[in-house]
């Protein structure tokens, strides 16, 4: 019985030997001559890359005891800030140095914040940030004191 084991063990590691190597040759023989492996440089996205957006305060997945906090970060100068909170949507203009201040509100729990930004030639870049309202954490601190 055990002789009969190792040739199933055998076949069967051959079988997927050639199977393997018929799916390398096809993948192979269907490539285009001359085609790159290597994917080639999007000039696009590295300037896109340079539009970016930095929150100061609050941190990602902080935990808040109050339910109106302020939201500050930096981007480029002069560009459109919408901050869509749980239950409300907030509209802001950066300053010449790119800085902004938006005071928001967040619901009991966990709050998804999305922040997006839009400059003038129409370009757009996301933030998401997690927050966290706890008003039953206030008390116990408030108790601790």
């Amino acid at each position: 019985m055990r002789k009969e084991i190792l040739f199933a063990i055998l076949a069967g590691v051959t079988f997927g030997l050639i199977i393997a190597f018929g799916v390398w040759r096809a993948n192979v023989a269907l490539r285009p001559d001359g085609a790159n492996t290597t994917a080639p440089e999007n000039t696009s996205e590295t300037a896109q890359a340079d539009f970016g957006i930095t929150i100061a305060k609050p941190q990602d997945y902080q935990v808040i005891t109050v339910s109106s906090t302020t939201l500050t970060g930096i981007t480029k100068p002069n560009v459109w800030i919408i901050v869509s909170a749980e239950e409300e949507d907030y509209v802001a203009k950066t300053g010449e140095n790119g800085e902004f201040e938006i005071e928001i509100d967040v619901i009991g729990g966990v709050n998804e914040i999305l922040i997006t930004a839009f400059d003038n030639e129409g370009a757009e870049t996301q933030e998401k940030l997690i927050l966290v309202y706890s008003s039953e954490l206030a008390k116990q601190v408030e108790g601790d004191n």
